[in-house]
């Protein structure tokens, strides 16, 4: 049972995702960031997308739009589309 969690599971659960959503909306970006960024390290595209979010805009962090565009890409190779979208806006 817990391989088949862990497998089901491998790049941390979608509530710690949404804990660092909620603190973003509250403008507790540097809390957000530290929910993620271990779920981004992981793996979790949601979470990669999210931190190019916080250094595009310089939210709880120095904005670097190469940081951005380096959580971009990442999230964008797993497939996240909004990641993709962010990637070709920063091409343009």
């Amino acid at each position: 049972l817990c391989l088949a969690v862990s497998v089901a599971c491998p790049t941390g659960s979608l509530a710690d995702v949404e804990a660092g959503r909620r603190a973003a909306n509250r403008g507790e970006f540097r809390k957000a960031y530290d929910e993620w960024r271990p779920l981004a390290d992981a793996g979790n595209a949601e979470a990669q997308y999210n931190l190019g979010r916080l250094y595009a805009n310089g939210d709880g962090v120095p904005r670097s739009y190469s940081e951005a565009f380096r959580w971009f890409e990442r999230a964008g190779m797993l497939g996240h589309k909004k990641a993709q979208q962010a990637l070709a806006k920063m091409y343009k």
